[in-house]
Order: structure tokens, then sequence, then C-alpha cells
């Protein structure tokens, strides 16, 4: 017994050692690519942002002033509004799609079978339901808690918007402490005493829909979907701005992860697809900490891993990439 513990222990020692290893290498390359395109993309993008800053200046001092009064309270509780509006303008398409099967051109994306499509009105109906009480109630409540909080930690001058280097370093920031509280908060939910009374709602769509993203216990929308979203406004004392924009990011990433359609030109979704396909891998939004804690090892072996690519042509990733043929028995 004592040489099996021995050999398990050197073997977890290992895998920590490697999770690392491998960590520090997919961190140190973002590193290094991000400077390398610092003198070029992003020399580019603060032109622009330098060219129109005055138009986007003198808008956001009318709002500011005129409408909002000068008062920071204010402009950052406009984020509550932004995202609900932002939340079900990302969900129009899919929902349409879900609803009626049409246009049926777009069945040809369905990650997984398409058969469910269009979905049971029932079942539409009761996510509907648990979407509105967590954007309508849960929502507003938590807001007013959060803003506040906004409020008192930052030091922003919100007259003046932030030049396109600062606002890029607290968008990095947020999506950073975003992926750090969801990947955790949402391994403690799958947890069999927190799964069982909380998160096995979110999983009953094993192939998931845009709103299902926020179909879930209240409980687990406070602390795995909105507080990790909001700490790092907090964090980073982000612009008033700069939040709107990340509000947009998260609204729309998280309709595109759970919307179960793999579209040419936008990010892919194959793995929190796969998430809720397979229930006990791909845990985080970036798939840094998947890569770092090995939580993804059965992804990178399967076909949607293969599939993980933004598609630049009209051809499904089925068909790139297709299923292996089924063995006869």
């Amino acid at each position: 017994m004592g040489k099996k513990d021995n050999e398990k222990d050197q073997t977890i020692h290992q895998s920590v050692i490697s999770s690392v290893r491998v960590g520090g290498m997919v961190l140190g390359t973002a590193i290094i690519v991000l400077i390398a395109l610092r003198n070029s993309f992003m020399w580019y993008m603060q032109e622009f942002w330098g060219a129109s800053k005055d138009f986007w200046q003198s808008g956001w001092s009318v709002l500011y002033k005129d409408y909002l009064g000068e008062s920071p309270l204010w402009a950052y509780s406009m984020a509550y509004p932004i995202s609900f509006i932002t939340f079900w303008l990302a969900n129009a398409l899919f929902l349409l799609v879900e609803f009626t099967g049409h246009p049926s051109v777009l069945l040809q994306y369905k990650i997984q079978s398409s058969k469910d499509v269009p979905l049971d009105p029932a079942r539409l109906k009761q996510c509907i339901k648990v979407v509105l009480f967590n954007l309508g109630v849960v929502g507003p409540l938590l807001n007013c808690l959060v803003v506040p909080v906004i409020v008192w930690t930052s030091s922003t001058d919100l007259a003046e918007l932030p030049s396109f280097h600062v606002a890029m370093l607290q968008l990095a920031g947020c999506a950073i402490v975003e992926e750090i509280g969801f990947y955790y908060a949402h391994r403690i939910f799958h947890s069999p005493y927190f799964y069982k009374r909380f998160h096995k709602i979110h999983h009953e769509f094993t192939a998931p829909i845009g709103i299902a993203a926020v179909y879930c216990h209240p409980l687990e929308h406070i602390i795995a979907n909105s507080l990790p979203v909001a700490a790092g406004t907090i964090l980073t004392g982000c612009h008033a701005v700069v939040l709107f924009v990340w509000l947009i990011i998260v609204n729309v990433s998280t309709t595109i992860s759970h919307s179960g359609f793999h579209l040419p030109f936008m990010p892919s979704n194959e793995m929190h697809d796969y998430h809720h396909a397979k229930f006990n891998q791909c845990f985080g939004v970036l798939g840094i900490l998947d890569q770092l804690h090995g939580t993804h090892a059965r992804f990178v072996e399967s076909k949607e891993y293969q599939r993980h690519i933004v598609l630049t042509s009209t051809t499904p990733a089925r068909v790139l990439v297709p299923d292996e043929p089924k063995k006869c028995e």
C-alpha cells in the first residue's frame, strides 16, 4: 500500500508541475504575442481612438452632464439597463431559430443534434420564466448593492473618457478576474452538495440555448454569474463607459457560448457546449484555468476540440471535422 501511495503522490506531483509549466507557457506566449502586437494593432487603434475621441467625448459630456447630472451613482447605474437590453438583443436571432426552426439554413451550424429544434414551447416558456426572474428581479437588487461599492472604491474622473490603453487594461483586468471567479465558483457548484441543490437546473439543457446562460438558481446567478463580472470592475476601478463595454462583451459572449450554434466568423463555443454535454469538463470562460488544472483533458482529445476554431468560411465545423464513422456490430 505504501508503495502505491508513493507512486500516486508522485503522479499527482508530476501532474501539478506539468500543469504549472503548461500554464506558464500559455501565459508567457500570450504576453509575447501581446507585446509583438502592441507596436502594430495597438498603435493603429490608439490613433483611431485619438482621432475620434473628441466625437465620443462630446457625446459623453452631454449625456453625463445634462442627463445624469454629473452623478457617478447614476452613471454606473446605467449598467443594468445596458446589460438587460444587450442580453435580449443578442438572443433575438437564436430565440427565433429555437422557437420556429427558421431560418433553417442556420440549423447546419447546430453543434449537437438539431432534432430538438424547434424547442418544446412548454420547456422554452419555463426557461424564459426563470431568466426573467433572474434578470428582472435579482439583477436590479444586485445592481443596487454593487453600484454604490463601485462608486465608493473608484477614484476615476467620469467626466473625462479614458485613453485607449487605459480602457484596454481595465477590460483585460475584468476578463482575468472573471475567469478566476467564474472558474472556481463553477467548480464549487459542480460539487455533489451544490450541484444537486443549485446547479442541476442549469444543466437541464444538455444541448444549451442562448437564454439558458442565466437559466439557473438565483443564488448561482449571484455568485457564479454576476459577482465575477462585477468584481473586476471594482478591482480595476474602471470608468463607467468601460463598464458598459465590458457588460456588452459579457452578454454577447455568454449568449454565443450557450447558443448551441457554431456560426461562421464568430467565436467558437465548442468548449462550453462540450461542458453541457459531458458535465465534468471545461469549467472556465477563457480556458486558461482549465489548461492549468487539467479539467479539459477529455475535451482536447475530442472531435469538438478539433472544431474549436473560428470558422472563416460558411462550411460548418461538422463538415470540416466530421465525426468518426460508426462501427458496424
